[in-house]
Formats: C-alpha cells, sequence, structure tokens
C-alpha cells in the first residue's frame, strides 16, 4: 500500500521550503488516485493540510490521522477528537495513530483496557 503525506499541504513542515497549495494538492492527490493510490496521511501537526484535504472531497481517497495523547485524557475526551475528525473527513477516515503512547500509560492504569473500551465505543 503506498500512503501519501500531506505534511506539506498548505504549510512549511519541519523544514522543508516546500509549501504545496490547494490547487498544487488536488493534482497531486488526483494523480496519486489514478496511480492506484487511495491512502493520505495527516494529523493536527500539519496545519492547514486538514482544510485543504477538506476541500478535496470530490477526490476517493481514504484519510488517516494522527492524534497527541495529550489529548486522551477521558474516554469523552476521545470520543469528541475521534466525532471531530470523522466530521472533518466525512468518514473517509480509516486509522487513527497516537503520538507519545508513553503519556497514555503515565494518565491511564491500564491502556490497552482504555483503547479497547474506545474501539467498543459507537461513535
Amino acid at each position: 500500500m503506498f500512503i501519501l503525506g500531506t505534511a506539506n499541504f498548505g504549510n512549511v513542515y519541519q523544514g522543508s521550503k516546500q509549501v504545496i497549495e490547494t490547487q498544487g494538492a488536488h493534482n497531486l492527490v488526483q494523480e496519486f488516485t489514478k496511480l492506484g493510490g487511495y491512502q493520505l496521511d495527516t494529523a493536527d501537526a500539519y496545519g492547514d493540510a486538514t482544510h485543504i484535504l477538506q476541500g478535496l472531497n470530490d477526490l476517493n481517497f481514504n484519510v488517516g490521522t494522527k492524534i497527541e495523547s495529550k489529548k486522551l485524557l477521558s474516554l469523552d475526551a476521545i470520543i469528541d477528537c475521534l466525532s471531530n475528525i470523522e466530521r472533518q473527513f466525512e468518514e473517509k477516515t480509516n486509522y487513527i495513530l497516537l503520538h507519545d503512547s508513553q503519556f497514555l500509560r503515565e494518565v491511564q492504569n491500564e491502556p490497552i483496557d482504555f483503547c479497547k473500551n474506545i474501539q467498543a465505543r459507537e461513535i
């Protein structure tokens, strides 16, 4: 599987000098999907990438995203975060990665049980 990263969509990310604006992002994703790609990667830390991706809903792709574990202080906070992601991408989200899993261990006694509870809960 090929995954297209979107960190440079609309912003400079981690020292890169390349910024891909909306039209360029559209062209890139369109070509990516023509070549058989369908999975895009994004994150809160990518700034305007989420906004640009929302404008590309005419293209056929799925989105994977990352959230910081510091946002995972409670099950309700996670459900709110996941619901917001689903609304942003019109249910195109098919995976969510957690940054700083060590932080999750620090705030939750049983992180695995906590994650299972998240998975079992309807969004």
